[in-house]
């Protein structure tokens, strides 16, 4: 999927104010993708900090991974 799906940021504002949270992104990748597929990740949610599109919660998006491995690839159909 392309990042940041549009409108995210007008999503989760409009959430914050019935309810506070944190944003945590958590990119399930393959293994062999991860290390480049987090550092762009990061990058992009570091960038969307800085130019204001989380200034409404208390403290900037975390950026994790979880590696996809083959059984859960076809336990999701195949991705």
């Amino acid at each position: 999927m392309r990042w940041p799906p549009r409108g995210l940021g007008e999503v989760l504002r409009e959430m914050y104010e019935i309810k506070e949270f944190r944003v945590d992104f958590c990119l399930e990748t393959l293994e062999e993708l991860r290390a480049q597929n987090v550092h762009q990740l990061t990058l992009e949610a570091r960038v969307s900090a800085a130019g204001g599109a989380y200034d409404f919660l208390p403290c900037p998006p975390l950026v994790f991974s979880r590696t996809v491995t083959r059984y859960d690839r076809l336990s999701l159909g195949g991705m």
